[in-house]
């Protein structure tokens, strides 16, 4: 749980081929973004006004084996997660 109204569960870590990313407790736009080790944007993706709860899945079979970082913006947080 990130506050008292915001969850985030990503699963599963590590993953191989997909990265399951669910939050609930949002009513506003989110920025999803998945950084390499060195920082670099490697995928982004805004999801538009949501009601309570949103599951997003990232396909990972293009990306190099490695360690990765999953940044979610919305205007009230900043949530970085190593995936």
């Amino acid at each position: 749980e990130i506050s008292d109204n915001l969850s985030l569960l990503i699963y599963p870590n590590p993953a191989k081929n997909l990265l399951n990313i669910t939050l609930n407790g949002i009513s506003e736009s989110v920025e999803y973004t998945l950084m390499n080790y060195q920082g670099q944007n490697v995928y982004s993706k805004v999801i538009g006004h949501l009601d309570g709860a949103v599951s997003h899945q990232i396909e990972l079979g293009d990306f190099a084996r490695g360690i990765y970082y999953l940044r979610l913006n919305t205007s009230d947080d900043v949530i970085i997660r190593k995936v």
